[in-house]
Formats: structure tokens, C-alpha cells, sequence
């Protein structure tokens, strides 16, 4: 019972997780949204993975389209931020500085759990949470009311986020092992491709000298 109850507190604190990947054309931006409540802690990172010089203009806006983070022509990046407002959220991508190629971009957006008015208010008509109030200087040591979370589910709540920052930063390094994988590999192609073009010159040009030097010392004689 105990094993189901922690299974459950780490699901309810977990909160969502998005990760897709999609093609941004060149002189194209693309944006994305999420209605998101007051206080709700957000995650937000990108990779470029291929596409001219890996870079990317990202934007995020909150509620009335105020900029709460800008990047110019970054190739990755992370932000980390608590909502203000409740409303809607958009996370921009631009390719405008690009002409001809088209970007591969990585994205991955965590969400921590969001409670509506309506379920704080449950919680504090429950004795589970209380509400502040200035004008009161009675010591609550003499309340009866319930706590927020136990020991218990305070340590499973610690170890969820911090596994859920774990699987955070191995999708993220998964993502960069693969750009520079893909990078060291088309470097390593280009260097072979020189390579032999480069023999293959130094291999005409001694075959043309050897010629040249032939018909140059070579003696004619009339007949």
C-alpha cells in the first residue's frame, strides 16, 4: 500500500514532459503554446541538430506577449522559470537569417504539476494548506490542523524531481552526443573527400612533369 501511495505522489509531482523534433524551413518561424496556471514551474530547452551553422533564434513569450527569454542565433540553450499569470505561453522558433537551409531542432518542455483555484481552496477549507494572515499574531503551535505533506512524501516528492532533472539532462546530452557525432563524422568525410582529390592532383601533376620533362629532352632527328 505504502508502494502505491509513493507511486502515486511521484506521478501527481512529476508533472508533464514533452519532447518532439521538427524541421523549421529557411525565412519561416514557428511558434507553440500552452495554457499554463499561476505558479507553475517550467523547463524549457532546445538543440539544433543539423542545418547550416546550428544556430537558431528562439523567443519565449508570456501572457500579453511579454518576452521572458530571447536567444539570437544560438545553437542550445535552457530556461528555467516560474509562471507570473495564468494564461497563454508561446515558445518561438525563427529561421529568418537563413536563406536556403532548413533547421533540425530538438525540443523538450517540462511542466511541473498545476493546481487551479479551485483545488487550492479545497485544500485550505481541508486544514491541508492555510492561508496568511497578517493581522494575526496567535502561535499556530496550538492548532490542530493536518500538515501539507509527511516526511515521507516530502523525501519521494525530492527524489522525483530530481530523477525527473536526471532524465532532463540525459535527453539533453543524448541530443549533443548526437550533433557532435554527426559533426566529427561529416568533418571526418570532408578530410577523406580532400584527401583523395588532393592525391589525385598530386598524382596528375607528376604524371604531366614526367611527360613535359620527356618531350623537353627528347632529341629530334631529321630524316
Amino acid at each position: 500500500m505504502r508502494n502505491a501511495c509513493g507511486l502515486f505522489i511521484v506521478l501527481l509531482f512529476i508533472g508533464a514532459s514533452q519532447s518532439f523534433s521538427f524541421d523549421l524551413p529557411p525565412k519561416v518561424e514557428d511558434c507553440f503554446y500552452e495554457d499554463l496556471l499561476k505558479g507553475t514551474d517550467v523547463g524549457f530547452s532546445f538543440q539544433v541538430t543539423a542545418g547550416g551553422a546550428l544556430d537558431i533564434d528562439v523567443t519565449t513569450y508570456g501572457p500579453g506577449d511579454e518576452i521572458l527569454y530571447g536567444a539570437k542565433r544560438d545553437s542550445n540553450g535552457k530556461y528555467f522559470f516560474v509562471t507570473h499569470l495564468k494564461g497563454p505561453y508561446k515558445f518561438c522558433f525563427s529561421n529568418q537569417m537563413s536563406t536556403v537551409t532548413t533547421k533540425v531542432v530538438d525540443v523538450t518542455l517540462q511542466i511541473g504539476k498545476q493546481r487551479t483555484e479551485e483545488e487550492i481552496v479545497l485544500a485550505i477549507l481541508s486544514g491541508r494548506e492555510k492561508k496568511n494572515d497578517p493581522g494575526d499574531t496567535h502561535k499556530a503551535d496550538d492548532e490542530d490542523t493536518l500538515p501539507l505533506i509527511s516526511p515521507l512524501q516530502s523525501s519521494i516528492m525530492q527524489l522525483a524531481d530530481g530523477l525527473h532533472s536526471l532524465q532532463g539532462e540525459e535527453k539533453y546530452m543524448r541530443i549533443r552526443e548526437r550533433v557532435h557525432r554527426d559533426t566529427a563524422e561529416s568533418t571526418n568525410t570532408r578530410i577523406m573527400v580532400s584527401t583523395i582529390i588532393e592525391n589525385a592532383l598530386l598524382i596528375g601533376v607528376s604524371l604531366f612533369q614526367v611527360y613535359f620533362l620527356k618531350r623537353f629532352f627528347e632529341v629530334k632527328r631529321a630524316v
